[in-house]
């Protein structure tokens, strides 16, 4: 597995043993991890949205893994957030 910023306030994992069902999984624990957290000097809450995608089901190139992960991200995000968002 690999982990990479991809953008200022944007990561990419590459998770290439696993399928699109057990990515949505691994989303959902790192956001749930996220969401019990907080910064404790300021007693901030975060969150976080994730967009899921699945090389060479729904995409053919790493430039369309890209893509349709981060439709689904804006897909989720125009909807509130907070989420997670499996690409279809």
């Amino acid at each position: 597995d690999k982990t990479a910023r991809t953008g200022a306030n944007e990561l990419t994992m590459i998770l290439p043993h696993c399928s699109k069902k057990g990515a949505a999984v691994r989303a959902e624990r790192v956001r749930r991890m996220i969401e019990s957290s907080q910064l404790i000097e300021n007693g901030i809450k975060i969150s976080i949205s994730l967009g899921v995608s699945e090389y060479p089901t729904l995409c053919s190139t790493a430039e369309e893994l890209s893509q349709t992960a981060h439709k689904a991200l804006m897909h989720i995000f125009e909807k509130g957030g907070n989420k997670i968002c499996l690409f279809k």
